[in-house]
């Protein structure tokens, strides 16, 4: 299992830190940038890209994103439709417009919303839990990406953490060695 994690990222230089990690078998961490990062994207088959930071930005950032065979969603825990602008108003509906289709059909109707965000944290990571294991159920092939501003941030970490718990049954200290 660690074998498959560069673990050595913060000892990386910058260039290497802005290379997406492979966390487990089709399924990477990153940064912002590896969403433009095209031959990343095609050679290992990500399909579905979660932006676990504000949905405005994540939105803003995966706007053009054309690729008509891939699913995109959003991840914040801090969404709020009262502090939006009319633009990202705008822009966030246009976003789940194009992608909670696919949401639906992967998660068989149980997640309907391509912006993941509850009050309650532990619902909000057993909703991520349980779209990547319907992911990877539907297409076993395709690749799966978590990217945030910088990858290495503590929401990302918090999400990637519970997908190593979740899919190697391991407790918390393992996970977070795994991770780290």
């Amino acid at each position: 299992m660690i074998d498959q994690f560069h673990s050595k990222h913060a000892l990386a230089n910058t260039l290497n830190q802005l290379q997406p990690q492979k966390l487990s078998t089709n399924v990477w961490l990153g940064p912002l940038n590896s969403i433009a990062q095209n031959d990343f994207l095609s050679t290992n088959n990500i399909k579905y890209i979660f932006g676990i930071m504000p949905s405005q930005k994540c939105c803003y950032y995966l706007k053009n994103f054309t690729n008509d065979s891939s699913c995109c969603v959003s991840i914040d825990p801090n969404f709020n439709t009262q502090k939006l602008t009319e633009d990202e108003g705008e822009l966030i509906m246009n976003f789940n417009t194009k992608f909670s289709n696919s949401v639906s059909f992967v998660s068989d109707k149980s997640i309907n919303n391509a912006i993941i965000t509850n009050l309650d944290f532990q619902k909000m990571l057993e909703d991520f839990l349980y779209l990547i294991r319907s992911i990877q159920e539907k297409d076993s092939q395709c690749g799966i990406l978590l990217f945030s501003l910088n990858g290495n941030d503590n929401l990302l970490s918090t999400f990637a953490m519970s997908y190593i718990m979740d899919s190697h049954n391991c407790d918390v200290t393992s996970g977070y060695s795994y991770l780290k």
